[in-house]
């Protein structure tokens, strides 16, 4: 059964990374981002219940910051992107 669980794990953020970089709208790729990130926070967690882990608190910390990275806006200041083509504007 764990190994069963961590191959559709993976095949699913193979296919969700995927479809970050290919989907055409906006909306549906940051969709994309935030399932992967609650997969992977999930995952550790899950991981932790399954393996149970004489050390538990590294992992807990980890999914943690994990999910205090993944939180909008709280990841440091976000530069757009100039679009395909343009350059990044110059420092004077």
């Amino acid at each position: 059964m764990r190994t069963t669980l961590w191959r559709y794990h993976l095949g699913g953020g193979g296919a969700l990374a995927l479809a970050y970089v290919y989907l055409p709208l906006p909306p549906l790729r940051i969709a994309a981002l935030v399932a992967l990130c609650l997969a992977t926070i999930a995952a550790t967690l899950a991981s932790v219940r399954l393996w149970s882990p004489a050390r538990r608190l590294p992992f807990h910390l980890f999914a943690a910051g994990e999910r205090s990275a993944s939180w909008p806006g709280r990841s440091g200041p976000r530069r757009r992107s100039p679009g395909p083509g343009a350059a990044w504007p110059r420092p004077p």
